[in-house]
């Protein structure tokens, strides 16, 4: 994919501070018409650096056209389901599968949701979402059934649009050819997972049985629990993307500065 960088970030001292790129010039502005032409020119991407005078003004009044994205983007950059495996790797049944697919994501365009998935229990809740949709369906007009219930449905929707390959993908090509790394819908799902846990506990607080405060408590401490392994998951996941062994090579490669 061709890219192009606009730098457009100068103050325009000598245009007594008025943008350039913002005049107008044959009924567009300036950048209007430089962004035209890049992407007349067969240009996929255009990256603008802006700093003073932004144009925010002028994309969002459509006076500069949006950059249109190609519609298997969203499969490259779509939420990987997969990923979850990274909180699991040292079970047996799964490290090797995992060690395998890790040793595959450097080689292909998505990384961005690799080692983000929020926890064991949050990621449980993601996954079993669908069930909790259809165990709640009755008891949506409750207060924490219904909660629980649109919180639920709201992941199923989320996963639905963002997997790889999924409804993004065909809004992409049928609808507005602007949607591209879905995957970093995992805050969208965290969320409403949270809600469904902490909704839960509250639901069998007011129980006020020993079995249910007993349950709310072990929610609660598996919710503190499941962040834990998120310690260095930035660390993690760029080691996977850069390896250290290339790391260390490019290095070796670099010869020293004095």
């Amino acid at each position: 994919m061709l890219s192009a960088i606009i730098l457009a970030a100068g103050s325009s001292r000598r245009m007594e501070n008025k943008n350039k790129l913002l005049l107008p010039y044959k009924g567009k502005t300036v950048l209007a018409h430089t962004v035209g032409n890049i992407l007349s020119a067969g240009i996929e991407e255009v990256i603008v650096v802006t700093g003073f005078g932004t144009g925010i003004a002028d994309v969002a009044l459509g006076r500069v056209p949006l950059v249109k994205r190609i519609a298997y983007e969203q499969i490259l950059y779509g939420l990987y389901l997969p990923d979850a495996m990274s909180l699991v790797k040292g079970w047996p049944l799964i490290g090797k599968g995992f060690a395998q697919y890790a040793a595959v994501m450097p080689n292909i365009w998505n990384t961005t949701g690799l080692f983000e998935w929020p926890g064991l229990l949050l990621t449980g809740v993601i996954f079993a979402s669908s069930i909790i949709v259809a165990l709640t369906a009755r008891s949506s007009d409750t207060r924490w059934g219904g909660l629980i219930f649109i919180s639920s449905a709201c992941i199923v929707i989320g996963v639905m649009y963002s997997m790889s390959g999924g409804l993004g993908y065909f809004f992409n090509m049928f609808v507005l050819p602007t949607i591209r790394a879905t995957a970093r819908v995992m805050p969208f799902l965290m969320f409403f997972a949270l809600v469904i846990v902490l909704a839960s506990a509250e639901y069998l607080i007011e129980r006020k049985g020993k079995w249910s405060c007993a349950g709310a408590v072990a929610l609660l401490a598996s919710l503190i629990g499941c962040f834990i392994p998120n310690i260095g998951t930035l660390s993690a996941k760029h080691n996977v993307m850069y390896p250290p062994s290339r790391s260390a090579e490019s290095s070796a490669r670099t010869p020293a500065r004095v």
